[in-house]
């Protein structure tokens, strides 16, 4: 319990239970004995716990993008998938596979694929909201780092 709140902070005890498994009942009375050691966090009316805070820097997330693998923890540790995504119901297949996503701005934007062949990488994206330039150039370029990771060129590149 104290590694996820460490790994995944701010949480609430649902996620925990959520991600290990387990029911409320049985994880109550461990967590309450833990919350003295964490930091409370309000957010939206709801009190989450990190085991220490560390100050995400004000350009971490806005203008610009990230691309998130699949099955990723941003969203896979948490019951509430609201909090970072708009629209969670387009991440997930029907069978409960989370596709790769883009976040933009703090937000998440579309999901992307690639489609890897013996010298290139061809990489798809569906975006549900509008992508400007400056966005379109820093995908793009995301799209490069994964590409040389490979040790591969990038192919098509539809964005």
């Amino acid at each position: 319990m104290r590694r996820f709140v460490r790994g995944f902070g701010p949480v609430q005890l649902k996620d925990f239970c959520k991600w290990a498994g387990i029911s409320v009942t049985h994880a109550r009375s461990t967590w309450a004995a833990c919350v003295p050691d964490w930091q409370p966090v309000n957010y939206a009316d709801e009190t989450l716990y990190v085991a220490e805070t560390t100050p995400i820097p004000a350009d971490v997330l806005a203008q610009r993008v990230i691309l998130i693998s699949g099955f990723d923890a941003t969203l896979t540790a948490y019951a509430d998938k609201n909090w970072l995504a708009t629209t969670p119901d387009k991440l997930w297949t029907r069978n409960g596979i989370l596709n790769p996503y883009v976040i933009i701005d703090g937000q998440i934007s579309g999901t992307w694929s690639a489609q890897h062949s013996a010298k290139q990488i061809d990489f798809h994206f569906k975006m549900w909201t509008p992508v400007d330039t400056r966005m379109r150039t820093q995908i793009v370029a995301e799209c490069a780092r994964v590409a040389e990771f490979y040790e591969k060129n990038v192919g098509v590149l539809d964005a």
